[in-house]
């Protein structure tokens, strides 16, 4: 998908927009995509963003080609929800989504998949912050379940997060922001696996 600029000379700029929510602007191999069984599926408000990132994982690296693209335009029609960047709310729908992502990682590699899920395990607690208390429970109640799911990999979650600790000094970290909240949120998600695993 190309996006269309004016500079302030007036000149049009036509630029490619590359995030993490969308694989708008690439063009992908077959090869690729079927090496790691990859195909974009119609499953929500979220299948841009679960497709990206599978694309993202899985691709090491970016290969610039000089090829041609014709577009055309048919419509100036475009509704806002095909244009609109994804939201950076966290919803259940979004969180759900994680949980497919995961599971969609661990089929093809396992590293990238632990990898990915002990980010996710960190990420969350920065996100569910931004929520208000009293709505949290619906959230923690799909991460619970995320958890109890890939409950075999929480010795990568807690190598990660001794890792980041001792990476992030930053005032900012959650680790040293509130130590007593995150060091709770750690030893939550370490009962549910524990009880998963029972």
């Amino acid at each position: 998908m190309l996006e269309q600029d004016i500079t302030r000379s007036r000149q049009t700029e036509y630029t490619i927009g590359e995030e993490l929510t969308t694989v708008r602007g690439r063009w992908l191999k077959r090869s690729f995509l079927n090496q790691f069984g990859l195909h974009w599926q119609d499953n929500g408000e979220y299948a841009d963003e679960l497709y990206s990132r599978l694309v993202n994982a899985f691709a090491r690296v970016d290969v610039s080609v000089n090829e041609i693209a014709y577009a055309r335009f048919v419509s100036r029609d475009v509704r806002g929800e095909v244009l609109a960047t994804a939201s950076r709310e966290m919803t259940v729908g979004w969180l759900t989504m994680i949980g497919d992502y995961l599971t969609a990682l661990q089929r093809v590699d396992q590293k990238t998949y632990e990898d990915e899920f002990a980010r996710e395990c960190v990420r969350y607690y920065t996100q569910q912050q931004r929520v208000l208390e009293s709505e949290r429970k619906p959230f923690a109640a799909v991460m619970q379940a995320i958890v109890e799911q890939n409950a075999n990999a929480w010795p990568r979650v807690q190598d990660f997060i001794a890792h980041v600790k001792l990476q992030d000094s930053s005032p900012e970290a959650p680790w040293n922001a509130n130590p007593q909240a995150f060091d709770q949120y750690v030893n939550w998600l370490n009962q549910v696996v524990v009880a998963a695993q029972q």
